[in-house]
């Protein structure tokens, strides 16, 4: 995992350096737009992609942990904040067994043992493949609506 301020994103090129330079390129044109429509934009087809969402945070207690296989994720808000509980999935119980087209599983966790990350349109974070996370949750001020980035990179195009 990386949590960091965006200003700082050159340093981690060593993760994906065939197409770090263009994630950065596209973050940094959203967070100039301020927004983005909900939708997927390519950044490298299938390889390298964006998710593009417009919520409203949650109660940190209806969601639940998620983590992936095949892609990196990196979470960014261009509007809003919100909490991303972290948690290691060794251990955890399976509540949606891993999809391959969704790339995705989700586990049921204890609330002792979360690190917690805000990120907001200055702040990031990376999950590796198998690096359990829960975004998506109220931060200390409450509810709020966020636009958010998810920039996923597959496993192949990783240092």
């Amino acid at each position: 995992m990386i949590y960091d301020d965006f200003a700082n994103f050159d340093r981690y090129n060593a993760v994906a350096p065939s197409i770090w330079g263009k994630v950065k390129e596209f973050i940094a044109d959203a967070l100039k737009k301020g927004s983005l429509e909900a939708g997927r934009y390519e950044i490298s087809g299938s390889q390298c992609f964006v998710n593009a969402a417009v919520y409203d945070t949650k109660n940190l207690d209806s969601t639940k942990l998620e983590a992936h296989k095949e892609y990196l994720d990196i979470q960014m808000t261009l509007s809003g904040a919100e909490r991303i509980a972290c948690h290691d999935i060794d251990g955890l119980t399976v509540v949606a067994p891993y999809s391959q087209e969704k790339d995705i599983a989700f586990y049921d966790m204890t609330m002792d043992e979360v690190t917690d990350l805000v990120i907001s349109s200055s702040r990031f974070a990376v999950f590796y493949p198998g690096e359990g996370h829960l975004p998506g949750c109220d931060t200390a001020k409450g509810r709020e609506a966020v636009n958010k980035i998810i920039v996923k990179i597959h496993r192949s195009l990783l240092a």
